[in-house]
């Protein structure tokens, strides 16, 4: 007799229908009104889950809603992270050719101080790659910083090396970028298409400009909007772009207003948004509750304004991030064996929240790294499955804990739970609604904007408050 997994999400639908979600093993099941009734029957029942026909049994088996009742699936889960965490098929650099910045962001954590990385450190991030790539399947470069940008030379050197490299032996070559696309301008654009390899080019816009050039303002105190629009807008199309938005409780409106914006410059469909929070953590972040540019939200009150946030931004036709119908191990670089974040004078680091920090060192690039270092064995001894809460959560398949560094560098708090704990629901209708029944997506969408304003308010209570608007749905 199977039993019924953990993992799963139950949500009602309309006239009478039902829609379950494995966290776990990312599968739907959309349950008709006469099954539907079958499955809650059988759940209050004393005879359980033997009372359900062989055919649905079979049926919700083969989704995994029921799987071998001696499958530990907390242990099965950890298992399968510990074989991803020390695999040998990639390579990974984290890579900031400068910590130094052009933007002065009023929350920003980082030990901004200038220098470029050296001709040096090149050839001996080079000659590292040399060594550790031969027999793996992938090398995955990211470009951070500061402001990556502003060492863009040493990003085209590198990258035409690396391309080279990889392609000598035998392995794919990906790129990723973080920037805050005040540099991203024509020419840096035609360049970095004619590299290719590119996954994500991420640009952040905190709202419109109302908003925005509050909290990232240049260096100078001038406004940065503008001009990171424009450049957003050249790049859309050509380079795969995501627009993150970080959200606080002051700038919610300007991130939709941003939203109409970006809609009417015709980049719907051009680039992919995501919603982030501002979190307290990271070196200097202590100083945010004194700023008044800064408002930090709770994860539950972020939770809520992200709802209305997704929901306008598909209404427009932007497609977001999605958390739940992905791979369902995307495993932090800091907690594997092998990716390292690669500083400007060639220094590594575990976590690129740590850049600029000497005493968090993990190593020079020039030499191999003492993974029995306790510096190291902060971060390989990461495990959210051995203690509660994480361990016994059935969000736990979705963010495994969160943000490593929040609980290597931190004492557990309200921040360490991810965000999608408290709109989780929603997320699941708007995910599978849109692989599988996009009209009755808008029309939950047009629901949801005009019973709360974007839900900026009303899915603040959490998770109980979308039954009403699930049972809003249509067939």
């Amino acid at each position: 007799m199977l039993k019924r997994s953990r993992y799963v999400q139950e949500l009602d639908l309309s006239e009478g229908r039902v829609l379950l979600a494995n966290l776990l093993w990312r599968t739907y099941l959309e349950l008709g009104i006469e099954d539907a009734a079958i499955w809650r029957d059988a759940k209050v029942s004393a005879a359980g889950l033997e009372t359900l026909p062989q055919p649905l049994r079979e049926q919700l088996g083969e989704n995994k809603m029921l799987v071998d009742p001696t499958l530990d699936e907390a242990d099965f889960m950890m298992r399968r992270y510990e074989r991803m965490r020390f695999s040998f098929d990639m390579l990974g650099l984290t890579i900031a050719p400068t910590i130094d910045c052009n933007f002065a962001c009023v929350y920003c954590y980082e030990n901004k101080r200038p220098g470029r990385m050296s001709r040096l450190v090149e050839d001996q991030i080079i000659e590292y790659v040399r060594r550790f790539l031969p027999g793996r399947k992938t090398l995955s470069v990211t470009w951070y910083g500061g402001e990556p940008l502003m060492g863009k030379e040493t990003i085209y050197r590198l990258s035409e090396a690396f391309i080279g490299i990889a392609s000598e032996l035998g392995a794919s070559y990906q790129a990723f970028m973080v920037t805050n696309g005040y540099l991203l301008r024509a020419d840096a654009v035609d360049r970095l298409r004619e590299l290719g390899h590119w996954r994500t080019v991420q640009v952040t816009l905190d709202g419109d400009a109302t908003t925005h050039d509050v909290k990232r303002p240049s260096k100078a105190g001038s406004p940065t909007f503008e001009r990171v629009v424009d450049n957003l807008t050249y790049a859309a199309g050509q380079l795969p772009m995501v627009l993150r938005m970080n959200v606080d409780t002051l700038n919610p409106d300007g991130c939709h207003r941003l939203l109409e914006l970006l809609a009417a410059r015709g980049l719907a469909g051009r680039l992919r948004i995501a919603f982030a929070p501002i979190h307290p953590f990271g070196q200097g972040c202590h100083d945010i509750a004194e700023k008044e540019q800064v408002k930090v939200a709770t994860n539950e009150d972020f939770a809520a304004t992200e709802i209305g946030l997704v929901a306008h931004a598909k209404l427009l036709g932007f497609s977001t991030s999605e958390r739940l119908s992905g791979p369902w191990l995307q495993q932090c670089q800091a907690v594997t064996t092998h990716s390292i974040v690669v500083e400007p004078d060639g220094s590594l680091q575990r976590c690129w929240l740590e850049v600029g920090e000497n005493d968090k060192r993990v190593g020079h690039i020039t030499r191999a790294m003492d993974l029995s270092d306790e510096r190291n064995l902060r971060w390989l001894r990461f495990d959210p499955t051995r203690d509660d809460p994480c361990r016994s959560c059935n969000v736990l398949p979705v963010c495994f804990g969160g943000c490593p560094h929040r609980h290597v560098e931190h004492a557990p708090s309200e921040f360490t739970c991810n965000q999608i704990r408290y709109n989780l629901r929603e997320m699941i209708l708007f995910e599978y609604l849109a692989k599988h029944r996009p009209t009755a997506l808008a029309e939950m969408v047009v629901a949801q904007a005009a019973g709360s304003r974007w839900g900026s308010s009303a899915a603040k209570a959490g998770c109980g408050n979308c039954t009403a608007r699930e049972r809003r749905l249509q067939a």
